[in-house]
């Protein structure tokens, strides 16, 4: 398969307009016009995961969170994305960033969040213009109310995280608002919406005073919350291409996640594990 094509497959399942405004979404690197036979699929680019493509034999990239989102004054070895940049050309292979097209896909990365948590999906949290079949965000609910605590208990045990929060207008949680990722924006339209509890990352201090006695909040962490993406896309891609011969699709098995936690606990560990198929 011709590296256009690819594309084509791509937009038919994740259409490059469906991305929010602004995002880098499409083919960022093309070195190479041969055939794509191998894929690595990643949540981000840092040089284990290239290091990992090399080692693989893989000629692309696809990567959920864009290598290069602000443009790139200089291509120098001190900046961290052109570095990354120059060895992926030097080793010929191409990178393709597919971001908030799969956070809109209607089993995209939300979707995959209120899956795991054992939840039934109710409808989109926000619609996207032009297209009745996706959106950002899920609105879910459990099938029995559960309790915020073992709420908040299952979100670490799921996502291997610890969980900044703040409880809501209720104790039992049924209904739940769920954006992996930065969702902050978003708070206003859950409680506008009388959700019991809204899940997502990047929260501010300020966001939880807004929160408290209203909606019960919780923060997991924006690679916490994403890492789920890894496999879905690899699951997506694989159906998208079954059609295809001699074009394989495997997912990185790097843990990208530049933080730590204190006190130390197995959480990193934990996390390398949701990377590596049982």
């Amino acid at each position: 398969m011709q590296l256009n094509n690819l594309l084509d497959e791509i937009n038919i399942i994740l259409p490059w307009n469906s991305a929010l405004e602004n995002d880098k979404v499409g083919l960022q690197i093309k070195v190479n016009d041969e055939e794509v036979r191998k894929i690595l699929v990643t949540i981000e680019v840092n040089d284990e995961v290239v290091d990992e493509a090399i080692i693989k034999k893989c000629d692309t990239i696809i990567t959920f969170h864009p290598l290069i989102y602000y443009p790139l004054a200089t291509i120098t070895e001190s900046e961290r994305a052109s570095k990354i940049c120059i060895k992926l050309i030097q080793n010929n292979i191409n990178l393709i960033s597919i971001h908030t097209t799969f956070d809109v896909y209607s089993h995209g990365t939300s979707r995959l969040i209120s899956d795991n948590l054992g939840l039934s999906f109710l409808e989109f949290l926000e619609e996207i213009p032009r297209y009745d079949d996706r959106g950002l965000g899920v609105i879910s609910k459990f099938q029995q109310p559960i309790d915020s605590d073992l709420l908040i208990e299952l979100l670490s045990e799921t996502f291997s995280s610890p969980v900044r929060f703040c409880y809501g207008k209720t104790y039992k949680i049924e209904t739940v608002g769920i954006i992996g990722g930065s969702g902050s924006a978003y708070l206003d339209k859950a409680i506008a919406k009388n959700l019991d509890a809204f899940i997502t990352a990047d929260l501010s201090y300020h966001k939880f005073h807004q929160a408290k006695g209203k909606i019960l909040l919780a923060d997991l962490g924006h690679y916490e919350m994403e890492v789920l993406v890894v496999e879905g896309l690899e699951n997506l891609m694989k159906d998208i291409l079954k059609r295809f011969e001699n074009i394989s699709v495997l997912s990185s098995t790097i843990h990208t996640n530049p933080l730590n936690y204190y006190p130390k606990e197995n959480f990193i560990e934990r996390q390398k594990k949701l990377l590596i198929k049982k």
